[in-house]
């Protein structure tokens, strides 16, 4: 098993010091939380839907099989267990997608132009308004949008891989 050390963590960050700014970032989509906010039509039905599936009934709205992607309502499954209708936390949920979707989209872009550029596109999608309007809603597009990115770094890691296999290959057939 490997084990991440404090020297490896403190290089990385010695890297990317555009890690650095995920705190701020934090902060400012943070600032869409209250304690006061309402669902609306499509959020009620996630939250039904999860609601349903933390029951065992399977993703349901009012009885009714629905025509939703159950992803996001199980991912709200998990937070309705235990903790109930807890709002803040489901938001939560959204801002750290929110917050991982910016990360990831700086590492994609960082391997195609350079460190300030993606650091420079990291600053402005993160204080820009559909990130912050979309971190006040519970709905599935910020958590899908995180998971369509990881999919992306694992799809660009594996190209790289295999071109890099693609090349030994040739080089070897070559000599």
């Amino acid at each position: 098993m490997h084990r991440i050390r404090l020297h490896q963590i403190q290089s990385y960050i010695g890297r990317e010091k555009a890690i650095c700014l995920l705190p701020l970032i934090a902060i400012w989509l943070s600032l869409t939380l209250s304690p006061n906010w309402k669902a609306f039509w499509d959020s009620g039905i996630y939250i039904s839907m999860g609601n349903s599936i933390a029951q065992g009934n399977g993703s349901r709205y009012l009885g009714y099989t629905i025509k939703y992607p159950p992803g996001f309502p199980l991912m709200l499954a998990l937070i309705i267990k235990p903790f109930g209708y807890n709002f803040i936390l489901m938001r939560i949920l959204i801002i750290a997608s929110a917050i991982g979707s910016i990360w990831i989209a700086y590492l994609l872009i960082r391997d195609r132009t350079n460190r300030w550029m993606a650091a420079g596109v990291m600053c402005s999608t993160a204080i820009s308004f559909p990130i912050a309007y979309e971190c006040n809603r519970i709905l599935s597009e910020l958590p899908y949008t995180f998971l369509s990115f990881l999919l992306s770094v694992g799809l660009n890691t594996t190209l790289k891989n295999q071109v890099r296999g693609i090349v030994k290959a040739d080089m070897l057939l070559l000599a």
